[in-house]
């Protein structure tokens, strides 16, 4: 699929709030053709960030899940 979507023109991005973006989702979004993920940062302050998402540890695993994509290649 990823070199028909190439062939066409085409590129797939998504955006996310990173709360289930582990190293093996990140992974299988570069595997099926995701070129870029858009990830929900609030705040540069985990507590601002947490409180907006009403989620406690929400800052930690956007961060995260940043660095899963980073290591598996997908721009941020």
């Amino acid at each position: 699929m990823k070199r028909e979507l190439t062939a066409r023109g085409l590129s797939l991005s998504l955006n996310s709030n990173g709360w289930l973006l582990d190293a093996t989702a990140a992974a299988g979004l570069r595997d099926a053709g995701f070129v870029s993920v858009g990830l929900s940062l609030d705040s540069h302050r985990p507590e601002v960030h947490d409180r907006f998402r009403n989620r406690p540890g929400s800052f930690d695993r956007v961060v995260a899940a940043a660095g899963h994509l980073v290591r598996a290649g997908v721009k941020l």
